[in-house]
């Protein structure tokens, strides 16, 4: 028995879609397959060297971010001991200071002193140094205020 009429008759527009579709395929297939072959076509060296570059370069730049971010923990690391010297000193160097003030406050009380002070005026330095009960002390002074 013969296929009836209709199922033998294929549109024209069926066919080029279908074999678009074939073409596509065995496009992606052949370029897949050309991939495949530049590969094979590689020595074993070359491959070692593909597989180290796909592995080794990636871990390198792992370690470089690890390296870098060591260094910046190691710099603010230093940046804090510095500071904490730097306020250790400074407090020592304040309560030096602080010793040096409170001595030189009960220093300005003192009426020892008080009566001495007239000797700080210039006509009494002067006499002081000429009469020789200060050689040498004030001599850096009258010779500034010579000049």
């Amino acid at each position: 028995m013969p296929a009836p009429p209709d199922s033998r008759r294929v549109s024209r527009g069926g066919a080029t879609s279908e074999l678009r579709a074939i073409c596509t395929r065995l496009a992606t297939r052949f370029a897949a397959l050309q991939c495949r072959a530049a590969f094979t076509r590689l020595s074993i060296s070359a491959r070692l060297i593909l597989l180290v570059l796909g592995l080794a370069l990636p871990l390198n730049l792992v370690i470089v971010g690890v390296i870098w971010d060591l260094v910046g923990r190691a710099n603010e690391v230093q940046r804090t001991s510095l500071l904490y010297a730097a306020r250790s000193i400074a407090a020592g160097v304040d309560a030096e200071l602080g010793k040096y003030v409170t001595l030189a406050e009960a220093l300005s009380r003192s009426p020892a002193l008080l009566d001495d002070i007239s000797i700080c005026s210039r006509p009494r330095r002067v006499a002081h140094f000429r009469s020789g009960q200060m050689p040498g002390f004030w001599s850096p002074i009258q010779m500034a205020s010579s000049s």
